[in-house]
């Protein structure tokens, strides 16, 4: 099992309450040491699953107390090596339990890039010329590189995080840079195609423009292997999920053929884009739920809950309004 290290700043006048808490979870502290008159310092090790409870009573009781920080840190190895516990405690210990980052990681993760950037916007140019090359190329290699350094994913995954625990504020921050970088992309092929004429005819685009269930399905599975490897801290495989859900090639394709005076196949090809956002937000909202991602306190979850039941009926809402498209049109 992961394992974190954690070094915890605390007022003395604290240090009681603090001990009395880790000793009730079982929580041995490594080293405790007197900054100075007023501060101590604990080093103590948590597993890296399971922690949620502690952590958060942690940061209810202390983090507005002046002098309060706590900082997390990998453990990498261990020697020796810990003892491997026995099957059957294994088992009991184990069962139910998703192995994923504790909360405040997760928080931490996604929210470093929630905000919009200079990067961002650079990386949303760049993959959306990469992509209409490739397609007009009808070079798959290209639009391959296209998914890899398209940043469409993070935008979604924090949509799905906020949306399952409810933060309102990371919610709309997500909603911004998504839709910021959805109008960029889209401009580019759109003005794009004003002024190039293209073949609808070549694989790359006419791909795009043929969609059935088979969409949706890879999109909802893409989605579930997205948060899994983000609940895990698998960086690695998200370059397999950006590829496999390919969110640049359509709406590029799609601006490519509106621009060329192609409007039915260009929503076509718009309308896979969508069922690649509404899918994958779905699916991630209802993994993160499934791994047992939760807010803090029960009025952040009752105020959470009514987020997850509005974007559910939503998300669903729209799932089938996009499946029913696809019956009359394909």
């Amino acid at each position: 099992m992961e394992k974190r290290f954690v070094k915890l700043y605390l007022h003395k006048s604290q240090s009681a309450a603090l001990e009395k808490m880790l000793e009730k979870d079982e929580v041995t502290i490594m080293s405790k040491s007197q900054i100075d008159e007023k501060q101590y310092q604990y080093e103590f090790i948590i597993n890296a699953t399971g922690s949620d409870n502690l952590l958060d009573r942690i940061e209810h009781d202390f983090s507005k107390i002046k002098d309060f920080h706590m900082y997390f840190f990998n453990i990498e190895a261990e020697i020796p090596r810990p003892k491997e516990p026995e099957k059957e405690e294994e088992k009991k210990e184990n069962k139910y339990v998703f192995q994923r980052l504790t909360r405040q990681e997760l928080y931490n993760d996604i929210n470093k890039d929630v905000t919009i950037s200079v990067s961002y916007v650079l990386l949303i140019i760049i993959s959306s010329i990469i992509a209409g090359i490739g397609l007009i190329r009808d070079n798959s290699t290209i639009i391959i590189g296209s998914m890899v350094i398209a940043p469409f994913l993070g935008s979604n995954v924090s949509l799905a995080f906020s949306t399952t625990i409810g933060d309102r504020k990371t919610l709309l921050q997500s909603l911004e840079k998504l839709f910021i970088g959805i109008g960029i992309s889209f401009s580019i092929a759109l003005l794009w195609g004003f002024f190039y004429k293209i073949d609808p005819s070549v694989y790359e685009i006419a791909s795009r423009t043929t969609i059935s269930i088979t969409d949706i399905i890879l999109a909802f599975i893409t989605g579930v292997a997205a948060i899994l490897s983000v609940n895990k801290g698998v960086v690695d495989a998200l370059v397999g999920v950006m590829v496999a859900v390919a969110f640049m090639p359509p709406i590029i394709a799609s601006g490519l053929l509106i621009g060329n005076g192609m409007i039915d196949k260009g929503l076509s090809a718009l309308l896979l884009f969508f069922i690649n956002i509404v899918a994958i937000n779905l699916a991630g909202v209802l993994t993160f739920l499934v791994e047992g991602l939760r807010p803090s306190t029960y009025w952040e979850e009752k105020n959470a809950k009514k987020y997850r039941i509005i974007s559910l009926i939503i998300w669903i809402f729209l799932l089938s309004l996009m499946s029913y498209l696809l019956y009359i049109i394909f």
